[in-house]
């Protein structure tokens, strides 16, 4: 099929996504470096140092790059589909919106995240609204977003992305978790004195 060819526009749009795929996973392994090691850095009460800034530039760079190939694959990949790719997938299924609808929302939010590390908003409506916000929808994005690089990549087989995908939720979840409790139980007294 002409579709499939080399060179072709679809097969330009299918190596983009795998591109794609594989930034989503390196921001994933930074992001539960970053989330991880700020829950530790919570629990002990900062007296660890904070995560180099390199690396903050690092994943936020990655994370403009994963947005711009996202919404540059969405719409070029409904380009070139044919009358029975438009019947099959007429409509993004949920976890497809869902995953959508959490990295707008990223977008929205890391701006509000990188002026508050820098001092520049009030330390309470930081760190009891934004930060739990954000902690949620990137652990809920990340979390449906995983096997699907997985897929896109072609790494294993369907039982085995299954279970991974399982795996990154439920490490999604355990980070979420462990963040809010940081927040609120170990550093709020700190934030109030």
């Amino acid at each position: 099929m002409k579709n499939k060819e080399k060179g072709s526009f679809l097969y330009k749009v299918a190596i983009a996504r795998k591109v794609n795929a594989v930034i989503s996973l390196v921001c994933t392994f930074l992001i539960v470096v970053h989330t991880g090691y700020d829950a530790i850095w919570m629990f002990m009460r900062g007296k660890l140092p904070n995560l180099p800034k390199p690396m903050a530039f690092v994943l936020l760079g990655l994370v403009v790059i994963h947005t711009v190939l996202s919404i540059v694959t969405a719409i070029l990949g409904s380009k070139g589909k044919t009358k029975k790719d438009e019947k099959m997938y007429a409509q993004p299924n949920k976890e497809t919106l869902l995953q959508r609808i959490f990295g707008i929302l990223i977008v929205l939010m890391m701006p509000l995240h990188i002026l508050g590390m820098q001092n520049h908003l009030n330390p309470k409506i930081l760190h009891s609204i934004l930060h739990p916000l954000l902690f949620f929808v990137v652990c809920a994005h990340t979390g449906i977003s995983f096997n699907k690089a997985l897929i896109t990549l072609g790494i294993g087989n369907a039982k085995l992305i299954k279970g991974l995908g399982i795996v990154s939720r439920v490490v999604c979840i355990l980070l979420f978790i462990a963040s809010c409790v940081g927040l609120y139980f170990v550093m709020y007294g700190k934030w109030l004195g």
